[in-house]
């Protein structure tokens, strides 16, 4: 089953290694450094310091790192600033942005037997005699996708609601929000232990966004084009 999970700051490469290293490590401690990143306690404080955010972030030139390690520390330097300090959720919320924005990322994918639809209703439609495991996939699908749309396409949403009368960014929050309470009841997210997750995006949906709105408005410059084809829900 392709679920997305927090898995960012397992997924590091050996050139994030090195780039960690390099904007941290000073003469003659890169080993010492390396061994505390191993560690997950001691890795997720090395993630947090404020010199490693601003090598990514405050960086003019081209930086040689993967996705995982330069969305999560993104995340998490936003979300800490607009008051959600949860690694968990950070990673995962990180995981969504690697996902949905790499069109062949598997996270992004329905079970076979369900038709992937930019129509909200169709998606609810196949929950109806969904089996356990694809009503879980669905309603996980539907909350990412709401959480992505909403944090990284604020302006094309409140566009289309001028100009089309489509529905407004409340209308993707309480879905989204709704959706991933529903996940987190399913025996399913406890499997795969996503169920806090859920949960506290259920509760934080719109927080969330707000981060991933500053996310988008200061780091990505996603400009003028509109999000990927398919990803609307309406």
């Amino acid at each position: 089953m392709n679920v997305i999970r927090p898995t960012c700051r397992s997924q590091f490469s050996e050139e994030d290694f090195n780039f960690i290293l390099g904007a941290l490590g000073s003469d003659g401690d890169e080993c010492f450094l390396h061994e505390l990143l191993i560690d997950p306690e001691t890795r997720d404080l090395i993630l947090d310091h404020e010199n490693l955010a601003v090598a990514i972030l405050d960086n003019p030139g081209c930086i040689h790192i993967s996705p995982h390690l330069y969305f999560y520390v993104l995340v998490r330097q936003t979300m800490k600033r607009t008051g959600i300090d949860d690694r968990e959720l950070t990673d995962y919320v990180a995981e969504v942005l690697a996902a949905f924005l790499h069109p062949d990322s598997p996270g992004r994918s329905l079970p076979a037997q369900v038709r992937d639809s930019s129509y909200l209703f169709e998606m609810f439609a196949a929950l109806q005699g969904a089996d356990e495991p694809t009503s879980f996939q669905i309603r996980a699908h539907i909350g990412n996708r709401s959480l992505f749309l909403t944090g990284m396409f604020l302006e094309h949403l409140k566009e289309r609601t001028r100009r089309r009368g489509a529905p407004d960014i409340t209308y993707y929050e309480q879905m989204g929000a709704a959706s991933f309470r529903a996940a987190s009841r399913n025996r399913l997210a406890d499997k795969f232990e996503l169920a806090a997750v859920y949960n506290a995006l259920g509760d934080c949906f719109h927080e969330t966004r707000l981060a991933l709105n500053k996310i988008a408005d200061r780091h990505l410059m996603m400009g003028d084009p509109p999000p990927p084809a398919g990803l609307f829900l309406n």
